[in-house]
């Protein structure tokens, strides 16, 4: 198991008489005996990233702050705390915070082809968030707490089997709710180049 250090960084942006703390952190974990799932964790985070994609199907969360998501065709979204976003392997997109403002999130990164094992063999799931070419908004609490619980259990120091069962029963038990649920076509990575080459 590889739990990366801390890392702290002082936010220049502030004077030290702040109360507000401007400490960054950021957090990994992966295990090669559970070489299908990996995490991260950062709080108080200014980084900003280009639109780009992962082969791994996605799952994020905003724990803090605010934060624009652009990857939906419909245009870029705003999240808040608690909101979560379902990305395909494949999918461009960026989610980055407000202008001029920290953020705090988690993600969760699924390799596609266990995922799809997975969901295959589930004839009764219910989640209705996993979709290969479809990115989901959802904003139910009991799904962002649930989704917290397991994280926080990977970040632990408890056997492989719990994280494992754990992970299975969240991807398998969590029912957003069609009202819960926003749902885009994905941009692809070849649709993405394509816009840029005009």
């Amino acid at each position: 198991m590889i739990i990366r250090p801390r890392h702290t960084a002082k936010d220049s942006s502030h004077s030290s008489n702040d109360n507000v703390s401007t400490d960054s952190r950021t957090e990994f974990w992966r295990d090669p005996s559970v070489n299908y799932v990996e995490s991260r964790r950062a709080c108080n985070s200014r980084a900003c990233y280009k639109p780009h994609s992962h082969p791994t199907f996605s799952i994020g969360a905003v724990d803090a702050g605010g934060s624009t998501f652009t990857g939906a065709t419909s245009g870029p979204c705003s999240l808040r705390p608690g909101m979560m976003v379902f990305i395909p392997g494949g999918c461009v997109h960026a989610c980055n915070p407000l202008p001029d403002q920290s953020w705090s999130y988690q993600m969760l990164h699924l390799d596609a082809g266990w995922l799809s094992a997975l969901v295959a063999e589930m004839s009764n799931l219910s989640g209705g968030f996993i979709s290969e070419s479809e990115i989901r908004l959802v904003d139910k609490d009991v799904v962002y707490r649930r989704f917290c619980e397991l994280n926080n259990l990977l970040f632990s120091t408890a056997s492989n089997e719990d994280k494992n069962a754990a992970l299975i029963e969240f991807i398998g038990d969590c029912d957003c709710g069609e009202n819960m649920v926003e749902t885009f076509p994905a941009v692809s990575p070849c649709a993405s180049l394509a816009v840029k080459a005009l």
